[in-house]
């Protein structure tokens, strides 16, 4: 693992009692927030406001995989701690868990012919991030951001040419758009659309979060820490508040957002292995 150190991301489809509500804060309607643990008829867990089931945005019963025990309190507690419906971004793991739901019901719902269809948008998107990575667009000068470039994005160029079996990572120090050589494109889009549903979700999450390809990857694959994805993330910007200062209620409010959606990556896949690489080394 890299060393710790020390924008906002759409949250994606929420859940139902949170959809249909139309103010920005209105009052909890509910006293508790509880999960439904898996039975022979419906085997996945569920959370349940006052005994109520909560549902997608579809309607149907928001369902957790029996093997995510962790993510099922995670957004039990979510609903169980908040004081009123503020915004979306206040259950950013009911969100995450609702969006891997939609994933999963859809992949069901093919006949094995083909991809599904809102997966595959969402594949299309990420794939734009690869050759767009802001962690590949390198400046010479001034030395100080060099450094901060050295410090975080250049260990996770390095961490995903190892992760992904020797491949090769260009980068640019120059203005023009950069492409991949073709088997690292291969490798790493690979790994991407073989994510199960709930990987993909997170992997979506940290991706529209960071701006990166790679910062996601290594986050997902526990290659780096939330702080250090969140640093590497915000290498231009804080290089810039460091010169001008901090514009209050704007980067701060966009720095706490950030580490918001990457924590909550994160945390939705504290109960589950590792995706296998079919290139990764031993």
């Amino acid at each position: 693992m890299l060393p710790r150190s020390r924008v906002a991301a759409p949250v994606g489809p929420v859940p139902h009692a949170l959809s249909r509500t139309v103010t920005t804060s209105s009052a909890r309607f509910w006293r508790s927030a509880t999960v439904i643990h898996p039975e022979p008829s419906s085997p996945a867990f569920s959370v349940a406001l006052d005994n109520r089931p909560l549902k997608g945005p579809d309607g149907r019963v928001l369902r957790i995989p029996p093997t995510n025990p962790i993510l099922a309190r995670l957004v039990a507690a979510e609903w169980e701690q908040l004081p009123r419906l503020s915004s979306h971004s206040a259950l950013p793991l009911s969100s995450l868990a609702s969006r891997a739901n939609s994933f999963a019901e859809e992949q069901v719902l093919q006949d094995g012919n083909s991809s599904p269809s809102s997966r595959l948008a969402a594949e299309t998107t990420l794939a734009k991030y690869l050759d767009t990575d802001s962690i590949l667009y390198m400046q010479d000068s001034p030395a100080d951001l060099v450094a901060m470039q050295d410090t975080y994005w250049r260990p996770i160029i390095a961490w995903a040419e190892r992760e992904f079996g020797g491949i090769r990572i260009e980068t640019t120090s120059g203005i023009g758009s950069i492409a991949q050589p073709a088997e690292t494109t291969s490798a790493l889009l690979g790994f991407m659309r073989a994510l199960p549903p709930l990987h993909f979700a997170a992997f979506e999450r940290a991706t529209l979060a960071a701006k990166s390809f790679l910062i996601a990857t290594a986050l997902v694959r526990r290659g780096i820490s939330v702080p250090f994805a969140a640093a590497a993330a915000r290498v231009e910007v804080d290089h810039q508040v460091r010169a001008w200062g901090e514009v209050l209620d704007a980067h701060d409010v966009d720095a706490a957002s950030l580490r918001r959606d990457l924590a909550s990556a994160v945390a939705s896949l504290l109960d589950v292995p590792l995706v296998k690489l079919n290139n990764s080394n031993p």
